[in-house]
């Protein structure tokens, strides 16, 4: 029997279109934000999956990525390769990995782009969704994707002709997707329906009375109507028609695991996918053809994040529970090779509109107020779901008329716009210059320059506002809706300058329809208007990176390629003068700010992905009633300087065309609000820093007068008193880089620990923790280093020794953290002590097996780290858990 447990993996795209950089989202605490937390919690448990021994230790650590068919979101992996690549790469290797196993067939299958539901995407988004997923999946995994995963499994007519025409294989879908079924060469077809009355599930009609539908092979879907068979000709008409093979999951399967917590017992996965499976071979019948295939999709998100611990069920079922009953775990790809279809299907496209995996109503859910929707309150509706994508498509189809226009630049605008993906996954000038190389019909002037890539980007911009989720939960002002918004007003603000309508109070239009249910939202245009808080000019980020550089110390070189902000490079220098006129040049301790000195300088911002740029003359003053303002002067260097609304303009000063007066509080008040909120923490810190001396005078103040009376902190010395802790934590933090810890460390950690304990103040023992983390990682490596310097094939006596020692060193320093209740990343050292006592690579699944000698396992400092690590050492060299 084979099996194919498909996992959909996939995160809206979150960043700020402004910054590139993901906000801070309160609702994810204590993570950064969604991604992160899932990213935890599902994505790398996924990678680093745990199987427990009979004592309930780890007995192996796998990657169930190699068992798991599984597809990401393109804008996911994105995320993953910039913030977790650890994480990332580990998924690549599992792919490479299963091609490996089975035949050339790899475990993953693309996304389209990001996750438009595509019966309701115009004809060219359609194509270019479709070629950007291919596209970026070939990029990051080094192979062409088979198939394709549709967003919700959504699908019309439309649809399964551009996937034919773009090489898609074969793609999943829901069951009741299927019209009707025949086999290749008959005539007579036989609907699929619900059977109702029956014990539920869908039946196949037929003189037979009804037959359960075989979701257990891949079915042939012929695009268009069948053609009328030549007169005078035998054979299959449709052997020439372009086609997509579609497998139909269990849907009964996919609802238990989603749902029904069949993850938390592998017995219970296996007994239900082996029921499934004589289910599927009494269907074929004694003289049936072809293997038996039982397959499922659900959210991959249900391994480890909905279902707590589900990654590890895989993970047991997967290396222990599928052998012993003979289920052979397989993917679509390497299936299909060696089962093509027997049977042709006829999909179902509802009422013509399409259909999809998680809409009763075909493809209403992202649409209109169909009924469907998720975390819904009594007396809510979501009738603003409609207006949102009105306006969103006026505002799409004005930016599509321009784009048009662009046949005088490119030799063809929308082979361009599939082409820009290049761009997209690559933003180095080298890049950009290929792409115009490949389309552009001539040089281009820096207007053309600057149009031709405002108009990419905005295009780019507007597919991402129609992201699915926007429309899939309860209302217009969840954080989905105001992350597609804030794609359109990016799109918007690209565009503009060169399309005729008035694109924003377009959109405006139509949002003011869009009622929220919640009274304080209001409508989608109030919600609109908040999502520009967003939004960032290239006078707020000049600003920004001034005080960077006068009070954080990042000097600015032109020398370099200077420092990064937000999606803009700024190069240039900015010097000190003190009153008495002379002038210091930057450096970090002229950092800080002094009534006594000014600073004053040039600088060059470059916006990375548009190649517009700006100069500007910078000047940071205090007035006398102390407030500061940065002055900037500029003169346009590149293209489209666009106007800020900051502060005043002045006209005719100095040289520069005009000049900016803008305050600092108006600076850190334009910022988005985890960009002002992470400003704001670091002018605290140096404001601090900068008055240190008198701080700890101040905190010693109660020891040095009243040492004798016990009373509590007030608020001011208690504050005091965390500001002093959080220092000396965060040094002695530092002081674990060191090759040797200073004498007494250990001591002087708990007595800052006990106090700060004792009166309840918070310290950044996270921080703590992560060096130390890393300090037993390094005596881990070096233990491994000595265990692999091998002497004519035999580790030496010598080597052995100093292994130990340095096993000896790291249990050491955990056997302090428990005692001092420091906490450690806890996942990275069961898996470094893993790699080291199985002498494999978690991050390759390579290695030297055999570095770790079994015979070691008796030696105190081992056995003391596997109980620090959770292992179970007993088990580690057995076949089924040295796999990596």
């Amino acid at each position: 029997m084979f099996a194919v447990l498909h996992g959909h993996f996939y995160q809206p795209p979150r960043e700020n279109p402004w910054t590139d950089v993901v906000p801070r989202q309160a609702s994810a605490r204590p993570y950064h934000d969604w991604n992160e937390r899932i990213t935890d919690e599902c994505y790398r448990a996924n990678a680093w999956s745990r199987i427990n021994g009979t004592t309930g230790r780890i007995a192996g650590i796998v990657n169930n990525y190699t068992a798991l068919s599984f597809d990401f979101g393109p804008t996911l992996l994105r995320d993953l390769e910039r913030r977790r690549p650890d994480v990332y790469r580990r998924i690549i290797e599992a792919d490479r990995v299963s091609v490996e196993l089975r035949g050339g067939h790899g475990n993953g299958i693309a996304q389209s782009y990001n996750h438009t539901i595509l019966p309701l995407t115009c004809e060219r988004d359609k194509v270019t969704q479709v070629r950007w997923g291919m596209r970026d999946f070939e990029y990051r995994f080094g192979r062409k994707s088979e198939g394709l995963w549709l967003p919700e499994t959504a699908i019309d007519a439309a649809t399964l002709a551009v996937l034919a025409a773009q090489g898609v294989r074969f793609v999943v879908l829901a069951p009741h997707q299927a019209g009707r079924i025949r086999k290749l060469g008959d005539p007579h077809w036989h609907d699929v329906r619900w059977a109702d009355g029956r014990g539920g599930g869908y039946e196949v009609s037929g003189p037979y009375g009804g037959r359960p539908f075989e979701t257990g092979r891949a079915y042939r879907a012929y695009v268009g109507a069948p053609p009328k068979p030549e007169r005078g000709r035998r054979g299959d008409a449709s052997a020439k028609r372009p086609f997509v093979d579609v497998f139909f999951y269990d849907g009964e399967l996919a609802g238990a695991v989603s749902f029904h917590h069949l993850l938390r017992r592998s017995e219970d996965l296996g007994d239900r996918l082996e029921a499934a499976g004589k289910a599927q071979a009494a269907l074929r019948g004694p003289g049936g053809s072809g293997g038996v295939l039982v397959h499922y999709a659900t959210d991959g998100e249900i391994y480890g994040h909905h279902e707590r611990f589900g990654d590890m069920c895989l993970a047991y079922f997967a290396e222990r529970e599928a052998p012993r009953r003979g289920i052979e775990l397989t993917n679509y790809g390497e299936f299909l090779a060696t089962h093509p279809p027997e049977f042709e299907v006829e999909l179902n496209y509802g009422a013509g509109e399409g259909t999809a995996w998680s809409c009763a109503h075909g493809v209403g859910r992202w649409v209109r107020d169909c009924g469907c929707t998720t975390h819904a309150q009594p007396g809510w509706n979501q009738a603003w779901r409609g207006p949102l994508r009105a306006g969103l498509d006026a505002v799409r189809d004005e930016i599509h008329r321009e784009f048009d226009r662009l046949s005088d630049l490119f030799f063809d605008p929308w082979t361009a716009r599939d082409g820009y993906i290049e761009c997209v996954l690559d933003r180095s000038a080298t890049q950009r210059e290929l792409f115009l190389a490949t389309h552009a019909r001539s040089a281009l002037s820096r207007e053309q320059r600057a149009r031709a890539w405002a108009l990419l980007e905005a295009s780019h911009q507007a597919m991402l506002m129609y992201t699915s989720c926007a429309w899939f939960f309860a209302d217009i002002s969840g954080i989905e809706p105001r992350q597609n918004l804030a794609y359109a007003a990016r799109a918007i603000e690209l565009a503009q300058p060169f399309v005729s309508a008035p694109l924003e109070p377009l959109l405006l239009d139509h949002l003011a329809h869009a009622r929220s249910n919640l009274a304080e939202w209001g409508d989608g245009a109030r919600i609109y208007r908040k999502v520009l808080r967003r939004r960032l000019s290239p006078e707020v980020v000049a600003a920004r990176a001034a005080i960077e550089a006068a009070l954080f110390g990042r000097p600015l070189d032109t020398r370099s390629e200077g420092i990064g902000v937000w999606g803009y490079r700024v190069e240039g220098r900015l010097d000190r003068y003190y009153a008495d006129g002379s002038k210091a040049r930057l450096t970090r301790k002229a950092a800080g700010w002094s009534e006594r000195s000014s600073w004053k300088g040039r600088l060059l911002l470059a916006d990375e992905y548009l190649e517009s740029s700006w100069d500007w003359t910078v000047e940071i003053r205090e007035s006398k009633n102390g407030s500061r303002d940065i002055v900037l002067g500029c003169r346009e260097a590149g293209l489209g300087c666009r106007e800020a609304g900051l502060g005043s303009r002045e006209t005719g000063l100095g040289s520069d065309a005009a000049q900016t007066v803008i305050p600092f509080r108006d600076v850190l008040k334009r910022l988005p609000s985890d960009l002002r909120r992470e400003t704001g923490r670091e002018l605290q810190e140096i404001l601090l820093r900068e008055t240190r001396g008198w701080i700890e005078q101040m905190h010693e103040l109660p020891k040095r007068v009243l040492p004798e009376l016990s009373v509590e902190l007030s608020p001011f010395f208690r504050a005091l008193e965390q500001t002093v802790r959080r220092w000396e934590v965060a040094e002695m933090a530092s002081e674990l880089l060191n090759e040797e810890l200073s004498p007494g460390w250990w001591q002087r950690l708990e007595s800052a620990l006990t106090p700060a304990r004792r009166q309840r103040i918070k310290l950044p023992l996270d921080r703590l923790g992560v060096a130390l983390g890393a300090r037993v990682e390094r005596c881990l490596a070096r233990a491994d280093g000595h265990l692999r310097e091998r002497r004519g094939g035999r580790v030496s006596s010598g080597s052995v020794d100093q292994a130990i020692a340095a096993v000896a060193e790291a249990c050491d320093l955990l056997d302090e953290a428990v005692r001092v209740g420091l906490t450690l990343p806890r996942a990275r050292l069961e898996e470094r002590a893993y790699e080291l006592l199985t002498g494999t690579s978690l991050e390759t699944g390579g290695g030297e097996p055999g570095a770790f000698d079994a015979s070691l396992s008796d030696r105190p400092a081992i056995r003391r780290l596997a109980d620090h690590a959770n292992l179970e050492l007993e088990s580690l060299h057995t076949p089924a858990t040295r796999s990596a």
